[in-house]
């Protein structure tokens, strides 16, 4: 293995650590975003995504919640993985039905807006359902099954994480409940298909050296230095910012709370001037519980207009600005609406032995591996869906997330 691919190895293994740190999906496979229009292009001869219902007017994408019945086949992998309607109808209608109406939209745009909140959830649910299911398929070719034991496991997981979620959690426990078949009984059954595979079949093949156990533990190292240079250089950044928006002395050089989580925050919310928002871009209410209790503490004290103190979390720090208190009601809590600048804090990762950093080395080339085994086999696998999945927005119209970083010595 080339020197500059191990390189890459192994920085993919120390970002996913945060993840598994966390307890982030422990069956699926964390990070692995394949296109499938990609793929199938690659392979077009082998694929059939009825490309007759595509975006470009058929009645399929203009209102697919009407178009096929409970008993169609929607989704086909190879004659081994076959998906109902009825079953990512259920999955996903709550979606929709509880999707919020505004007032300018009206009766028409109120129900596209609903058909274009429903094909976009449902091409996102294919896609991460694909990349379970087409490993799923080969898995059972080779003759790997699933044990009883882990899915009843992983079944009273999923209802003690759901348990009390509100009415998007007690839909998912009837799910998760079902003595029918269901979406969720698929994707989990896919899923620990997908891990049995991937431990049975992939990781007996990768062996790690004493040289490499040796360099990983060593990154490790070095990045928990980097994370705690990058860690004080923000804690001395966030007073300085502090300083700013609180105006120095008499209010000379005061800046604009504003302009300041415009420039520096790492919040998703800085394009918003720091302020919290709603789905239609409103100032969101926040009740008690809603954010970190340090965070609730800091606002608390304080009245519309003012600025706290630097609040330092596990995880952050935040200047916070109380914009609006609106007292408790006969039928509404207590709520604040408030803006931020936040800085994130850089992750410290334990020392490692080197049992830790041979399993961190294996788990990184199994996930590379695993990722190009599903192209490959996306490539031979003939999948027919009823919708095509290829997404035909322009380049520049798609949005995503978009990361800001502070970096160490960037200069106000």
């Amino acid at each position: 293995m080339t020197s500059s691919r191990w390189h890459m190895i192994l920085a993919i293994a120390l970002a996913a650590t945060g993840a598994a740190l966390r307890g982030d999906g422990p069956v699926k496979p964390s990070g692995m975003r394949i296109d499938p229009a990609r793929a199938a292009a690659k392979s077009s001869d082998r694929m059939s995504f009825a490309r007759d219902r595509s975006a470009a007017g058929g009645a399929a994408t203009n209102d697919v919640m009407r178009q096929f019945k409970d008993d169609d086949v929607f989704l086909n992998i190879a004659g081994q993985d076959v998906l109902k309607w009825r079953l990512i109808r259920e999955h996903l209608e709550d979606a929709v039905n509880n999707f919020p109406a505004r007032p300018d939209m009206g009766t028409e745009g109120y129900n596209a807006a609903k058909q274009v909140v429903f094909q976009t959830r449902l091409k996102k649910l294919l896609e991460r359902y694909l990349q379970l299911a087409v490993i799923a398929v080969e898995a059972r070719r080779l003759g790997i099954k699933v044990d009883e034991k882990d899915f009843e496991e992983k079944r009273e997981e999923s209802r003690r994480h759901y348990a009390g979620k509100g009415k998007a959690g007690e839909k998912m426990l009837t799910f998760i409940g079902a003595k029918r078949e269901s979406f969720y009984e698929h994707n989990l059954t896919n899923a620990l298909l997908w891990r049995a595979y991937a431990e049975q079949v992939v990781r007996p093949s990768f062996t790690n050296t004493a040289e490499e156990i040796k360099e990983c533990i060593a990154m490790q190292h070095k990045a928990n230095v980097d994370a705690q240079a990058t860690n004080e250089y923000k804690r001395t950044f966030i007073h300085e910012i502090h300083r700013k928006v609180k105006g120095g002395f008499l209010g000379f050089g005061k800046m604009d709370f504003g302009e300041a989580a415009k420039k520096w925050s790492e919040c998703p919310s800085y394009d918003m001037g720091g302020v919290l928002t709603d789905q239609d871009e409103k100032p969101q209410r926040i009740t008690s519980g809603d954010v970190r209790e340090e965070m609730e503490a800091a606002y608390k004290k304080l009245k519309p207009g003012e600025i706290s103190d630097v609040v330092e979390t596990p995880f952050s720090w935040h200047i916070i600005k109380l914009l609006a208190r609106h007292p408790e009601t006969e039928t509404e809590s207590e709520s604040v609406e408030i803006a931020h600048i936040m800085l994130e804090k850089s992750m410290l990762f334990p020392e490692m032995t080197e049992e830790q950093a041979s399993r961190k080395i294996s788990d990184a080339k199994v996930k590379v591996e695993m990722k190009n085994r599903f192209i490959d086999l996306f490539k031979k696998t003939k999948i027919d869906c009823k919708v095509d999945l290829v997404d035909k927005r322009p380049a520049g119209k798609r949005k995503g997330p978009r990361k800001r970083m502070i970096k160490v010595g960037r200069d106000f």
